[in-house]
């Protein structure tokens, strides 16, 4: 797997195409992000799951689809990095 760095802050970025057959998002700022799906790549127009640094970020609770993630409203001004192995 490959591993990256993602900034994310307020607006929805994408971590994984639907072609990526493997994920996992970690981060350590203690923070929670929205998680969505979508089946175009095109940013959710919906709320997003609600996770936590100890939840999982993956393909096995994202089977499918492009994922994007962003901080929740009540979260944090300032960016969070991210830890993208795909």
């Amino acid at each position: 797997m490959q591993t990256s760095n993602v900034v994310v802050g307020r607006n929805w970025t994408q971590v994984a195409a639907d072609t990526d057959q493997e994920l996992l998002v970690t981060w350590e700022s203690i923070v929670e992000l929205e998680v969505a799906t979508t089946s175009s790549n095109t940013a959710p127009t919906v709320v997003g799951h609600r996770l936590s640094r100890v939840d999982a970020v993956s393909r096995g609770v994202f089977p499918s689809g492009f994922v994007w993630v962003k901080l929740v409203s009540s979260g944090p001004q300032s960016d969070v990095v991210l830890v993208v192995s795909k």
